[in-house]
């Protein structure tokens, strides 16, 4: 609790501060970075009560804008198509509010006709061959945490990949939640997840303190020393083991 209550100082050495700046990676790069404070926040409660595999699934998004926080700190010619595919999200409601029928919202023509033109404004910003792809970067995850700086690539698997299974519906999320008794009956384990719960933990703090590292080298605030004792406390917590690397 001690290292948490550090980190938390720390953050808010971070992210507690009047931010002036007219550039879009600055404002994309720093507000990504706070919603991983409040991410770290949901994953200590669900963690503290036993809910890993809720955890686990807060733990996946936190590292996505984490790394796309980091990604744009350092690349901020890509902060416009972060924001423009906004609009590409929009229609993509829309369109699927069409497709629902009376089950979708009612929008007036001036707000459909708005919808529309600002897609076909940015459509050919985002095209892929002959579609529209799925993300604002043609970059996937991996690759954005290979080019975001030190540590994210080695949290891809354990923070990423394997909580995105837990969020779908995947054999591997079912499986995991069952259980075999010795004569070969099987029942849903409703048991507290601690193993998942530390893990979630492990790699959420650690994640978190390769955020404010992000937001301290790029914006020159002067917390190296703040950072150096907050990683001493973290390894200091959790002992040695391949999460805390």
């Amino acid at each position: 609790m001690k290292a948490i209550e550090n980190l938390y100082a720390t953050a808010k050495r971070v992210f507690i501060r009047t931010l002036t700046s007219n550039s879009p990676a600055d404002r994309v790069g720093f507000y990504l970075g706070r919603i991983c404070v409040e991410e770290f926040s949901e994953i200590l409660v669900l963690a503290g009560n036993g809910h890993g595999i809720g955890a686990l699934k807060i733990l996946r998004g936190m590292y996505e804008r984490a790394v796309t926080s980091a990604y744009i700190l350092a690349n901020p010619d890509q902060a416009d198509a972060f924001l423009d595919y906004d609009k590409v999200n929009k229609h993509k409601a829309y369109m699927h509010a069409k497709k629902l029928g009376v089950f979708g919202p009612h929008l007036t023509p001036e707000t459909i006709k708005q919808i529309e033109d600002d897609y076909e404004a940015v459509k050919p910003m985002f095209m892929s061959g002959t579609r529209v792809r799925g993300s604002w970067t043609a970059l996937d995850t991996a690759s954005l945490a290979q080019k975001a700086g030190a540590g994210y690539e080695q949290l891809y698997l354990d923070a990423f990949y394997k909580p995105t299974l837990e969020i779908h519906a995947t054999a591997t999320a079912l499986l995991g939640r069952l259980e075999f008794t010795d004569q070969g009956k099987m029942s849903f384990d409703s048991r507290p997840r601690r193993v998942e719960a530390r893990h979630a933990m492990v790699m959420a703090h650690n994640l978190l303190l390769r955020v404010l590292d992000s937001q301290n080298t790029h914006f020159k605030l002067g917390l190296d020393a703040a950072l150096q004792d907050n990683l001493a406390d973290f390894q200091k917590a959790y002992g040695h083991d391949k999460t805390t690397e």
